[in-house]
């Protein structure tokens, strides 16, 4: 059974580096439909929302919790689903998704150098191989003489800190008191709910021109 959900897990972890790999497909498809990158990363967020909460209703996952956890689930939402995706979508609009992409994912690094330097903790072989494999993979990416936009460069590496800094954040949070589905509803609410008054703040507040935007 342990061995079943472990081989589960790892293929969850595939599917979704997957899906994570084509998102800037669909941002670009949307930024043609009128939709700003900051307000791209609101709908992501609010969308998720109900369907996460339902997911939590049907896993018998309670939503009640305590404002201590709200406070640190907030720490989580603003690095995670709020600066990550709004730095790494702002990056496509300067330079091809694809490179953009690869300075982003950083992030193992950083991770690791977090871990060790923030957490204390002890890191082993494996994990340093498997790094240098993922950076050697990630050189593949780049095209030589390809001209890179600074300031794409740098939201994409920015992007890729914000997000080490969401991993190392979720790795400390008390599972106890929030988990799964339940976690993932308060983190896509309060980053939501972070983002509207910043895209009406400064006028960014768009909507899929078309049905097919929206789906």
């Amino acid at each position: 059974m342990q061995k079943r959900n472990l081989i589960k897990g790892y293929l969850f972890v595939v599917a979704s580096g997957i899906i994570f790999g084509c998102m800037p497909l669909g941002a670009k498809f949307i930024y043609a439909e009128g939709v700003t990158s900051l307000s791209l990363v609101f709908l992501r967020n609010l969308l998720a929302t109900p369907v996460l909460a339902l997911l939590a209703v049907l896993q018998k996952q309670k939503l009640k919790t305590d404002m201590r956890s709200v406070g640190k689930v907030s720490l989580i939402a603003l690095a995670g689903c709020a600066l990550t995706p709004t730095l790494l979508f702002s990056s496509y609009l300067f330079m091809a998704s694809g490179p953009a992409t690869v300075f982003h994912f950083i992030y193992p690094a950083a991770v690791t150098l977090g871990s060790i330097v923030f957490l204390r903790q002890k890191v082993q072989k494996a994990n340093i191989y498997c790094m240098l494999l993922c950076t050697a993979g990630l050189l593949l990416f780049f095209e030589p003489g390809s001209q890179i936009a600074p300031l794409g460069a740098a939201l994409a590496l920015l992007s890729g800190i914000t997000y080490a800094i969401y991993v190392l954040l979720l790795s400390v949070f008390p599972q106890k008191t929030l988990s799964g589905f339940a976690l993932n509803f308060y983190i896509t609410a309060l980053s939501a709910l972070f983002l509207l008054p910043v895209c009406l703040i400064t006028k960014q507040l768009s909507f899929p021109a078309s049905a097919v935007g929206w789906l």
